[in-house]
Formats: structure tokens, C-alpha cells, sequence
């Protein structure tokens, strides 16, 4: 069976270029053989940096306030390899695959309650022999500080604080993977095994896997072509050097080379050998594994079956619990239901008074609308009241779906597509609207209803909510008062209604004169009504007016 692989990485801020273009394949060259640059194109993400590394950690610490001191020695990031082999990936196809790598990604965001939003990037590769995905976050601890406020801090040291925090987060990871049905197993602990987890890169120096595929490339097992000696003829001059260049020197050659090659072989698979030694001895380990596994597996049956019994005696008290609140929700509800029982039935005796009311009022509206029509000699009662208009208000818009439905008959109108250059969007169903009985009360247009929304319509609504409210009509009756009363004497007494003068600087200066100007007749009226001052004479009035004029002329 197949083991659930996870692995973890520290880096500082200068390592995060280089993983970057490595994670998103932005290089030309890669020192792995393994990568297939063919099938790159299989590689996706689940969560896409907007940004390089570098600029995705920046925007993210002054996005979220994350505290902690950084220094250039600082690790700053981690990095998942998430993975298992490659017949367990072969095994359970393309679409569990893909599941595989999602349900790490969801563990990686629950675990230790880190968060989407502290995850730069999850990629995963498939361009290789084995598919694994490349998960790099920010090490975000949650904690408080000296005043016992809430924070967020980023701190690699205390996010793997804890002696066998690797340990922990491997065995969290096979929980959370075969909860979702996938058939792995957990890795035994160094301590039991002895082994030690080494890259792929040490272990092709090992084992000088590159050496190897180069001799077996170079090795010609074909024999050159010499010259048969019956061939030659046995009457000849210099016939024995003859056949000592052609026949007995490369046979001589071809030997020593096959010598040589073979000497070669030798040391690489003597290499190799050794090898197979050790994984012989793992194997015999393994076996005893088993065997203890085994006996694991039997004392969990036994624990179960003692966690049943104590269950079901927890279940027993639950029951009892439960009944007895019960039956208090049923004391209460009745107390609460006989307190209010009079308030409700005096609202009832009210609504109906109501009623009655409006039935009176419709039916002398009726009265009213019937005599004028004998009194102005008018044939049928419609004509005088006619149909009203459905209003746009009462279209309910649903903002999830992007609709507005129809109150009489609950045809839905989606968006139609269009948008007019002032930001109006147009909703509209042309097939359910032509059938409509009230489309001539709905509608003035021939076919069908439209209804405009405006993309800020939610601001719009937002403020006629305000001003409509009790505070926001105070306020309003205030605004002729205060706001229109000094534009209005603005424009009659100040000549403010049009430009008096060419340029934006020349009108800003005059407008700031005419302010001044209000705000000393304003100061001196208060003070007229403290009696601290006495009323100004027409004349001198004008001859205030005349000498601003002739101050702004000398500005300008």
C-alpha cells in the first residue's frame, strides 16, 4: 500500500525568487532530468499568485497587519511537498488525483486554523515521474500581545515551537486524507526503522545513476567487421602482416574495449549491489513491522469495543438530559404563550377595526367616483381613473443571481448584456413578457417591460434609505435653511449666478471675496442683534461694496 507523503521546507526572503520561478516553471533550463517540459502545460494551480513571491508576502503583511520582527536571517515562508508514489497516483486515476490534491489543500487552510488568505501559492506538477504539488504559505501564528488584544503574527520559530511538530503534522495529514476515503498508509518513525529521508538528488549520486545510463549507452555489443581468412589468398606476398593488421590487431582491440567495459559494468553494479543488500535488510525489518502492526490492529479492535460500551451509557444520560429540558422548553413556551396571550388579541381586535375602516373608504371611493361620472356625463369609470403603472420599486431584485422578478406574475428579468456609456444596465425577458395579461399596466413599449439599474444603485438605495428615515427628513427641512439660503443670496445680492471674469483663477479669487464679504455681514448682523454695534446706513453699505470691487480689481 501507498504512503501519505508530506514535507516541509523553510526559506528566507532571497529563496523566494528561485522556488518561484521553479514552482511556475518561468526557467528555461533545470538541473532535474525529470522534468518533461512537453507536459508543462498539465501543470495548474489551485491558488495562483497575483504577484512574484517577494511582492504576494509584502502585499499580504501590510493587507493583514502582521506583526513579528523580520530580520535578513529570518525564515519567512514554508514550503508543503505534498505527494505519494506513482502507481498509487496510476491506480486511482485522473479525477482522484486532482480530489487528492485538493482535499491537502483544504488540510493545509484548516490546519493549525492558517487560512487561505496566508497561502502565496499551491501548485501542483505533473510534468514529472510522480505528481506532487508545491505549497508555499507564511508560518501566521495566532496570538495576543502585552495588552491582551488579538493578533496575528508571523513567526516561523513559533509555528514548529514544539519538540515533534513534524511528526505531529504527518500523522494530522494521514488522519485528514484517509478520512476522505483514500487508501494510504502512515510511514513508521525513524527511531523504530533507522532510516533517514534523503533527496532524490543524494540518492542518484549514490547509486551514480547518471554513470550508469551513460556506459549502458556507450557499450557496442556489435563486432567490427574484419575480413574472412578464407578470403585471403594463401599464395601472397607479406601475407602474415596482412593478417596480423586486419584480422588479429582488432580482434585484439575489440577485446581490451570489452575488457574495459566490462570492468566499468562491474564497479557500477557492485555499487548497485550493495544497494539491493540494504533494501534486503529493510525488507526483513518490514516483515516484523507487519507482525507488531498486526497486534496494533488487535488491541484497537478491543479498544473499540470498550469505547461502545462507555458510548452507549453516554448515550443513555443523554436521552434522560434531553427529555428533562424538554419538558422546561414546554413550562416556559406555555408561560410566554399565556403572558402575551392578551396583547395578541388585542391586536387582533385593532387589525380588524382596521379593516373595516378600509373597506368603508373603498367603497365611498367608489360612490365618489360613480357621481362624478353621472355628474361630467363620463361613460365608463376606467377612462377616468385609468390603469396605473407598475413601478420599478416594486420589482424585487435578487442581488445573488443578478435578477429582478416580476411582483404580479414572478417572471424572472435577467441582465440582457447591455450597458449604456452612463453605467445603466438593462434587464428584460422578451418571451415571458409578451403573453403577460398586464402588460398594457405595466408597460408603455409595444413587446416587453425593461427595467435600468444603475451599477452604484446600491449606494442610491442606501441613501434614499437615509433620507427617508425620521433623521433624514429633519435634516432635509434644515437644507433650505442652511445650505440653499447661502447660495441663494449668493447669486441675487452678489452676482454669483454666471462667470464673471475669463480663468479659473480670476472667478476662484472673486468667490473668495464674496464668501469674505457674506461672512462679515454675517458677523456684523449677529453683533447688531448683541447690541454690540449699531446698524450701518445704506450709503456707507454701498461704499463697502464699492471699495471690495475696487480691492479685487487691484488683485487681479
Amino acid at each position: 500500500m501507498s504512503y501519505a507523503i508530506i514535507r516541509n521546507t523553510k526559506y528566507k526572503r532571497d529563496n523566494l525568487k528561485e522556488i518561484f520561478r521553479h514552482n511556475e516553471r518561468r526557467n528555461k533550463n533545470y538541473s532535474n532530468d525529470n522534468i518533461d517540459k512537453e507536459k508543462s502545460y498539465l501543470n495548474y494551480s489551485l491558488k495562483k499568485p497575483q504577484y512574484s513571491y517577494e511582492k504576494e508576502f509584502d502585499r499580504i503583511r501590510e493587507e493583514y497587519n502582521l506583526k513579528g520582527q523580520i530580520k535578513t536571517v529570518s525564515n519567512i515562508a514554508c514550503e508543503y511537498i505534498i505527494t505519494s508514489d506513482k502507481e498509487f497516483f496510476e491506480r486511482i486515476g485522473e479525477k482522484e488525483t486532482k480530489r487528492y490534491f485538493e482535499v491537502a489543500y483544504q488540510f493545509v487552510c484548516e490546519y493549525k486554523n492558517l487560512g487561505k488568505q496566508y497561502i502565496l501559492s499551491a501548485k501542483v506538477h505533473m510534468d514529472e515521474q510522480t505528481p506532487h504539488m508545491h505549497l508555499v504559505f507564511l508560518p501566521v501564528v495566532h496570538t495576543k500581545d502585552k495588552k491582551g488584544n488579538n493578533i496575528d503574527k508571523l513567526a516561523c520559530s513559533e509555528f514548529w515551537k514544539v519538540k515533534d511538530s513534524y511528526r505531529q503534522l504527518q500523522n494530522a495529514f494521514y488522519d485528514y486524507m484517509v478520512s476522505y476515503n483514500f487508501e494510504l498508509e502512515r510511514g513508521l518513525p525513524k527511531e523504530e526503522t533507522g532510516r533517514q529521508n534523503i533527496d532524490l538528488k543524494e540518492y542518484k549520486e549514490i547509486t551514480n545513476f547518471k554513470n550508469t545510463k551513460e556506459t549502458l549507452k556507450n557499450i557496442k555489443l556489435e563486432l567490427p567487421e574484419v575480413p574472412d581468412i578464407k578470403d585471403i589468398r594463401k599464395v601472397m606476398i607479406n601475407r602474415d602482416e596482412k593478417i596480423c593488421n586486419e584480422i588479429i590487431k582488432p580482434k585484439d582491440e575489440l577485446i581490451q574495449e570489452l575488457y574495459k567495459d566490462n570492468i566499468s559494468l562491474h564497479k557500477e553494479l557492485s555499487k548497485q549491489a550493495k544497494v539491493v543488500e540494504e533494501a534486503e535488510k529493510y525488507q526483513n525489518e518490514r516483515v516484523k513491522i507487519l507482525a507488531d502492526n498486526e497486534e496494533l490492529h488487535n488491541t484497537v479492535k478491543y479498544l473499540e469495543k470498550e469505547y461502545k460500551k462507555k458510548s452507549n451509557n453516554l448515550d443513555f444520560d443523554f436521552n434522560n438530559r434531553k427529555d428533562e429540558l424538554e419538558e422546561e422548553y414546554k413550562e416556559k413556551s406555555f408561560e410566554l404563550e399565556h403572558k402575551y396571550h392578551n396583547k395578541i388579541n388585542k391586536l387582533e381586535k385593532e387589525n380588524n377595526y382596521l379593516h373595516k375602516i378600509i373597506n368603508k373608504f373603498w367603497y365611498t371611493l367608489e360612490k365618489f367616483i360613480s357621481w362624478i361620472c353621472k355628474k361630467f356625463d363620463i361613460a365608463e369609470e376606467d377612462n377616468l381613473v385609468g390603469e396605473t403603472r407598475i413601478r420599478k420599486n416594486r420589482f424585487k431584485y435578487i442581488k445573488e443571481k443578478g435578477c429582478y422578478v416580476c411582483p404580479e406574475t414572478g417572471v424572472i428579468l435577467e441582465y440582457s448584456g447591455r450597458i449604456d456609456r452612463n453605467g445603466y444596465k438593462y434587464y428584460s425577458n422578451k418571451e415571458n413578457c409578451k403573453g403577460c395579461p398586464d402588460k398594457e399596466g405595466c408597460t408603455n413599449q409595444k413587446e416587453y417591460r425593461t427595467i435600468s439599474r444603475h451599477i452604484y444603485e446600491e449606494l442610491n438605495e442606501e441613501m434614499r434609505e437615509r433620507r427617508l428615515s425620521e433623521r433624514g427628513r429633519e435634516l432635509y427641512k434644515q437644507r433650505k435653511e442652511k445650505v440653499k439660503r447661502s447660495f441663494a443670496d449668493s447669486k441675487n445680492n452678489h452676482a454669483y449666478r454666471y462667470a464673471m471674469y475669463r480663468g479659473i483663477e480670476k472667478n476662484q479669487n472673486y468667490t473668495w471675496l464674496i464668501c469674505a464679504e457674506q461672512n462679515m455681514k454675517n458677523i456684523a448682523i449677529k453683533k447688531e442683534k448683541n447690541g454690540a454695534v449699531k446698524k450701518v446706513p445704506k450709503k456707507k453699505e454701498i461704499w463697502v461694496k464699492f471699495l471690495a470691487q475696487i480691492s479685487f480689481w487691484n488683485i487681479l
